[in-house]
C-alpha cells in the first residue's frame, strides 16, 4: 500500500527527506542572516548568494554522476552529516570560515534534493507520487513554520549565534532520529 501511515518505509523516507529539506530551507534564511549579522553590503551579499545558488544548482545538475562515482551510501552519509554539521560549524567560526562552510552546506543541499526525493520516489507508486511530495513539501513549510520564528525569538532574547547554533542541535537530533527509523525500516542505509 502507498498509505504513508502503512507503508513505512515511504513514511521513514519522507520524514527524514522532510527533516532534511527543513534544513535546507532554513539555512537559506540564515545565510541571509548571517551576510547582515556581518555587516555585509548589497553588492557583497548579492555575490555570495549567487554564488551559493549557482552551486546548488551546479552539484543538482551532476548529482547522478556525482553519485555514481562515490556511490549512494557515501553520498547519502556525507549529506545526513554536512546539514547539521554546517548550524554546528557557523557559530564559532570567523565569517571567512563561516562562508567556506555554506558552501559546504549548499553542495549538500544541491545533493540532498534529488537524492532524498528518490527515495520517497521509489518507495510510492506513480498514481500517489505528486500527492506524497507534496505532503513532503508540506511538512517541510509546516516545520520551518515553527522553526523559524522559534529561532527569530531565541535570536532576539539571546543572539545570532546562539539562534544557529540551537538550529544545528535540533537538525542533528532530527536527523539521527529520522535516519534511524529510515534505517531500521529499510534494512540498509540506501
Amino acid at each position: 500500500s502507498d498509505s504513508v501511515c502503512v507503508n513505512l518505509k515511504l513514511s521513514s523516507a519522507l520524514v527524514l527527506s522532510s527533516i532534511a529539506g527543513t534544513a535546507t530551507l532554513t539555512m537559506a534564511w540564515v545565510a541571509q542572516l548571517l551576510f547582515v549579522h556581518n555587516k555585509l553590503g548589497a553588492t557583497w551579499t548579492t555575490v555570495l548568494w549567487v554564488s551559493l545558488n549557482f552551486c546548488v544548482a551546479t552539484v543538482s545538475l551532476f548529482a547522478g554522476k556525482i553519485t555514481s562515482i562515490f556511490g549512494s551510501q557515501k553520498v547519502f552519509w556525507m549529506v545526513i552529516f554536512a546539514l547539521p554539521a554546517v548550524y554546528l560549524i557557523v557559530p564559532f567560526a570567523s565569517f571567512a570560515v563561516a562562508v567556506c562552510a555554506l558552501f559546504i552546506f549548499y553542495m549538500a543541499r544541491g545533493m540532498a534534493t534529488p537524492v532524498f526525493r528518490e527515495q520517497v520516489n521509489s518507495r510510492c507508486s506513480s498514481d500517489v507520487r505528486a500527492t506524497v511530495l507534496s505532503i513532503r513539501s508540506l511538512v517541510i513549510r509546516l516545520l520551518f513554520s515553527i522553526v523559524g520564528p522559534a529561532i527569530g525569538w531565541v535570536s532576539v532574547k539571546s543572539n545570532f549565534n546562539y539562534a544557529v547554533l540551537s538550529l544545528g542541535l535540533f537538525f542533528l537530533v532530527g536527523i539521527i532520529i529520522s535516519g534511524m527509523f529510515y534505517i531500521k525500516q529499510n534494512n540498509r542505509v540506501l
